[in-house]
């Protein structure tokens, strides 16, 4: 089996594709594109390309005193968008994802 090296646009379907060295963008799994995001696998993407994150985080302590600490929070879920595509991502990725790609 040919290791997965690199993401590739949305619908591709060139040789490398084919043959499993690469992954078009809509058959990539949340893992792979993890991988893609903190760069454990190269990024064919076009240029221009957006990938835009979403983070959505829960209160777990609301009621906080004047002076006190901040209220804790917790990720719930980390989704990503490009083009008609979306997935959801593993919350434990989101301290591995880099501020700017």
């Amino acid at each position: 089996m040919t290791p997965l090296r690199a993401i590739d646009p949305v619908g591709c379907g060139c040789t490398e594709c084919l043959t499993g060295e690469y992954r078009p963008l809509d058959r990539a799994t949340a893992d792979e594109i993890v991988a893609l995001l903190t760069g454990k696998l190269a990024n064919n993407l076009h240029s221009g390309t957006t990938l835009a994150l979403t983070v959505t985080t829960e209160v777990t302590s609301p009621y906080q005193r004047p002076g006190s600490a901040p209220a804790a929070t917790t990720v719930t879920a980390v989704t990503v968008r490009c083009e008609q595509l979306r997935r959801d991502l593993p919350a434990w990725c989101l301290p591995l994802l880099p501020t700017t790609i």
